[in-house]
């Protein structure tokens, strides 16, 4: 039996990516080391006893690690972001061959989010979890799919073709349809 994959934030990346407008690169890159990586007041450690940054979904590293010290050049993506920041990773993802998104991003979370998971299949590094991505990634494909449901009932009540009634009793129905 396959163990399940916590898929922590990925709710603000995709969200973001549907409803924010997209930001060009040059508003998005910047030089700043990340320190939110190492950010002692808020992260998560998951039962395979490794450190999550907050709101860094797919990088985990040992936990003993992360509190002991993090060996130099054994986790070359982590090491990037937190010396060189968003530019210093996208650097090191654009020497393998990525390349982003035209349209942009909403934010250099989203950016960087997208980058490692580009990296997950092209230059896997070690801290970078793919199942964790694709759990993420396939979330987001959900949370979209129930969003554009949700949009059409909306509509419908609005324009009086479903009447508040029948979309209250039409969720229930799907509820229970669910359970």
């Amino acid at each position: 039996m396959k163990e399940p994959v916590n898929t922590y934030n990925f709710g603000r990346i995709s969200s973001r990516m549907e409803t924010s407008p997209r930001r060009p690169m040059d508003e998005l890159i910047t030089n700043n080391p990340c320190r939110r990586l190492t950010s002692g007041d808020h992260f998560h450690a998951d039962l395979y006893g490794r450190y999550i940054p907050p709101g860094c979904t797919g990088i985990a590293l040992p936990l003993e690690e992360a509190v002991n010290g993090i060996p130099t050049g054994k986790y070359p993506c982590f090491e990037t972001l937190y010396k060189s920041g968003i530019a210093g990773l996208l650097r090191y993802a654009a020497g393998r061959g990525f390349a982003p998104d035209p349209s942009g991003y909403p934010s250099a979370c989203a950016l960087c989010f997208y980058i490692r998971h580009w990296l997950v299949d092209n230059a896997a590094s070690p801290e970078l979890d793919a199942e964790h991505y694709a759990a993420s990634l396939t979330s987001i494909q959900d949370v979209h799919k129930e969003r554009t449901a949700l949009n059409r009932l909306r509509d419908k009540v609005s324009d009086g073709r479903l009447s508040t009634e029948n979309y209250v009793a039409q969720k229930q129905i799907d509820k229970e349809l669910e359970g």
